[in-house]
C-alpha cells in the first residue's frame, strides 16, 4: 500500500484501487483500515450473502463506506434478491449486477482483461456499467 501511495504521488494519480482477498479473515481487515470506500463484490449465495455481512460490518467498525457489485447474479435470482435486500438494510448503494459470462474464463486464459479481450461481451458492458456507477458514487 506504501509503494502505491508513493507512485501515485510521483506519477500525480488521485486514486488507487487495491484488491483485498475473499472471505472475512485478518487480511481483509488490513486491506479497508485506511481505505476511502469498500467495493464488496458478493456472489449470490448463501455463503457469498454471509461474507458480505461481514465484510460491511467491519468496513462500518472503521467507518468506511460500502459499495456492492452482485457477480454472476443470474445464477440464482432469489439469492440476488436477498443481496439486494440486505445491502438495502444496511445503506450499501448497488453499483452493478454482473451476469455469468464465460468470456470472463476466456479472457483469463489469453491473459487479457475482458475490456480488451471482447469488448461486445455482455460482461464486458456490466464491468463499464459498475465502473461508472463506481465513480459517480465516489465521485472520482
Amino acid at each position: 500500500r506504501q509503494e502505491a501511495k508513493k507512485l501515485a504521488e510521483k506519477k500525480q494519480l488521485n486514486l488507487i484501487l487495491t484488491d483485498g482477498p475473499p472471505g472475512v479473515g485478518c487480511p481483509v481487515i488490513a486491506s479497508i483500515g485506511g481505505a476511502t470506500a469498500v467495493l464488496i463484490v458478493a456472489e449470490p449465495t448463501v455463503s457469498g450473502k454471509h461474507d458480505m455481512e461481514r465484510v460491511a460490518q467491519l468496513a462500518s467498525h472503521f467507518r468506511v463506506p460500502c459499495l456492492l457489485c452482485i457477480n454472476k447474479y443470474d445464477l440464482n435470482l432469489a439469492e440476488t434478491e436477498a443481496l439486494e435486500a440486505l445491502a438495502e438494510s444496511k445503506g450499501i448503494g448497488i453499483v452493478g449486477k454482473i451476469p455469468f459470462d464465460s468470456t470472463f474464463t476466456e479472457a483469463m486464459v489469453q491473459g487479457k482483461a475482458i475490456l480488451e479481450f471482447d469488448r461486445g461481451a455482455l460482461g464486458t458492458e456490466a464491468v463499464y456499467t459498475v465502473w461508472a456507477n463506481l465513480s459517480e458514487a465516489l465521485k472520482i
